[in-house]
């Protein structure tokens, strides 16, 4: 048998016994009918055979291919297959429907579609009548297989579709590659399988330009230099991401007229997508509030658009601020004095406004500028400033600002700087040690700040222990820098008159121990005749009585031994400085023990016991404050015991001993300023 695909055949099934009853299928074979390959239809048996007028349509396309019968049994009867029939179906034509495209969250083809939609194109295969795929048991057409391939006037758009299981496939066009605006035939190639031949189908679809957006104007720039003027041309649709940008030209007008010119073009982005950019530079005749515009030409694929009115107040270049002058240096209390010029680059038009002082706040200002011109000759203004200064450091800055008018924008200059120039004093040492009666020499050095270069003079000393001098080499720092050599000199021991005329008065210690001694001497001699007493016998009996008081009025009885009678052999030092803080005066005799009292100018004073030799007493600044002889006894306690003669130790002139605290002062002009250091003196 010969026939084409799709054709009705007859089908014959005849199943004995009659009384068999269920379904029989037609499947494909090989001869022998030992092969069972894919099934083809179904019927329905009555009385053993197939109903009379079936046919099938479902013949696989293939040359000399065999086909069999197949009864499936029943509860009474078992199954079987009939002999193979050999079968020659050639393919039958194939019908490409494509009706349009489908724009997205529709079913619906359209033939006109927008430029910038999102949309996509379906293409479904049928039979040569252009039934589509509907197997049995609902239908008797085949589904075709195979692939598709979709063209734009003739030429392919993307890959190769295959068919799906129920005869069609479908994928994106718009917002992926895009259909330019215009007509366009689209077309759906298709390939065949085994029951159909290759087939084409296409249709007319027309894709508009999309709206557009132009953006108002602005303007960068001044009036006497060129001027840019600025616009963007984009598809307001923000789904649209992907498509190319507009293209085309751009117009301007300046209050309704167009600006000659051609502009320069670009693509911007705004973080989302792409636009077209338009810029023209130009040159406006002067300064004031102008109304721009622009207009876009459209292009195959976008819509003309034109801008709203943006109004623009055009000015001349920012003005440059300086300050004169641009490093300042005052003396501490001086006022500072500023000049600031506001400095255009035209002769046309002058500035006019104020300028302010500022940092962190107003310093001085605002103050109206005068016109004036530069050493070009052209326009500026100036305002000139005097206001004290603000404090809190050695230096401040300061900005400028220009407030602009009409026809200049506002400006700013850079930090000033205003310095307090200043010098300051400090010794080479922070100790110096030297020795009573010699010299001893320190740098006292000069240093700048901010500048200072004026002479530093007067250098004075305070805080110098008596008879002690200082001197200055050289006496003046010039030049703001440098230093001079403080020589300090004492005097030493005796070697002063400073305190002679004082000590007369003040030495009252020399006669203290005959005064003390006359009432015990008045004492031992009670008793002794007068007759008796001549004059030189009393002058012999003070002596003794003054070197044998201690036994007057008879001696002790027994007990402990009696503690001895100390000596004062020598003391060290001898003397010292009147005016010294401190001295330890050590005491060399015999006769010391640990319970030893010492008086120095009749005064009781610790004694730190050393040995039967040797003690010590502190002496301090008030027993060193004046000049004189001042004696000094050591006196053990009963029993036995006594005082020593006394050994006077000796308060002069001279540099006193210690540590002091020395202040070297100088000047220059209005500025004085001090440094300290440590004297020690030994």
């Amino acid at each position: 048998m010969n026939v084409t695909h799709g054709t009705p055949v007859p089908v014959s099934i005849d199943v004995t016994p009659t009384a068999v009853t269920g379904n029989a299928s037609l499947l494909v074979s090989n001869q022998t009918g030992t092969t069972i390959g894919q099934g083809i239809d179904g019927f329905t048996l009555t009385n053993g055979a197939t109903a009379s007028g079936a046919t099938t349509s479902m013949l696989p396309g293939g040359t000399n291919y065999y086909v069999i019968a197949h009864y499936g049994g029943d509860g009474t009867y078992g199954g079987s297959y009939s002999n193979p029939v050999s079968v020659t179906v050639s393919k039958e034509n194939s019908t490409v429907i494509l009706k349009g495209v489908i724009p997205k969250g529709s079913t619906t083809p359209v033939t006109s579609i927008p430029f910038d939609a999102q949309y996509f194109m379906r293409a479904d295969v049928g039979n040569s009548q252009g039934a589509v795929c509907s197997p049995p048991p609902f239908g008797e057409v085949a589904c075709p297989s195979g692939g598709v391939i979709f063209t734009d006037n003739g030429n392919q758009l993307l890959g190769t579709f295959n068919l799906n299981g129920e005869g069609y496939t479908e994928t994106w066009v718009g917002a992926i590659g895009g259909l330019t605006g215009g007509q366009h035939t689209l077309g759906a190639q298709y390939s065949g399988d085994n029951n159909y031949n290759a087939g084409l189908g296409t249709v007319l679809v027309t894709v508009t330009q999309a709206p557009t957006s132009t953006t108002p104007v602005t303007a960068q720039g001044a009036i006497t230099q060129p001027v840019t003027l600025t616009t963007g041309v984009q598809d307001p649709n923000t789904a649209a991401t992907t498509l190319p940008t507009p293209t085309g030209t751009v117009i301007f007008y300046l209050n309704g007229t167009v600006i000659p010119g051609t502009p320069t073009y670009g693509i911007g982005s705004n973080g989302i997508f792409l636009y077209m950019t338009a810029a023209l530079t130009t040159t406006f005749p002067s300064p004031g509030t102008y109304t721009l515009t622009a207009s876009y030409s459209g292009d195959q694929n976008y819509q003309p658009s034109a801008s709203t009115a943006s109004q623009v107040t055009l000015q001349y270049p920012t003005p440059t601020v300086s300050a004169s002058p641009a490093t300042e240096y005052i003396l501490p209390g001086a006022p500072v004095s500023v000049s600031v010029l506001a400095d255009t680059t035209n002769k046309t038009q002058f500035p006019t406004g104020t300028v302010t002082l500022s940092q962190s706040g107003t310093v001085a200002g605002p103050t109206t500028c005068t016109q004036t011109t530069d050493s070009s000759g052209n326009y500026a203004c100036q305002a000139t400033f005097t206001f004290p200064f603000p404090g809190g450091s050695t230096s401040f800055f300061y900005w400028a600002q220009y407030s602009g008018d009409a026809n200049y924008p506002t400006s700013q200059s850079g930090p000033y700087w205003v310095y307090v120039t200043d010098f300051s004093l400090s010794p080479g040492s922070p100790q110096v040690t030297v020795t009573q009666g010699s010299s001893q020499t320190v740098a006292i050095n000069v240093s700048p700040q901010n500048g200072f270069n004026g002479a530093v003079t007067n250098f004075t000393c305070s805080g110098l222990p008596a008879e002690t001098t200082c001197g200055f080499n050289p006496t003046t720092v010039p030049g703001g820098s440098g230093s001079t050599t403080l020589t300090i000199t004492t005097t030493p021991l005796g070697q002063s008159g400073q305190f002679r005329r004082r000590a007369a008065r003040e030495n009252s210690g020399a006669g203290w121990m005959a005064t003390a001694v006359l009432p015990l001497l008045g004492l031992c001699l009670i008793g002794i005749p007068l007759r008796r007493r001549p004059r030189a016998a009393l002058v012999a009996m003070m002596i003794a009585t003054i070197v044998l008081l201690p036994s007057c009025g008879g001696g002790g009885g027994g007990g402990a031994p009696p503690n001895p009678v100390p000596s004062i052999s020598s003391l060290s030092p001898t003397q010292q400085a009147a005016g010294s803080q401190s001295q330890t005066l050590t005491i060399n005799g015999t006769g010391f023990i640990n319970g030893s009292t010492a008086n120095y100018n009749g005064t009781a004073h610790v004694v730190a016991f050393a040995s039967v030799s040797q003690i010590s007493i502190a002496l301090t600044a008030a027993d060193l404050a004046a000049t004189g002889t001042f004696p000094v006894v050591v006196t053990n306690p009963a029993p036995g015991g006594g005082s020593s003669s006394a050994v006077n130790f000796n308060v002069v002139t001279g540099t006193p001993t210690g540590t002091f605290n020395v202040t070297v002062t100088a000047t220059s002009g209005s500025l004085t300023h001090k440094a300290n250091f440590t004297l020690v003196v030994q």
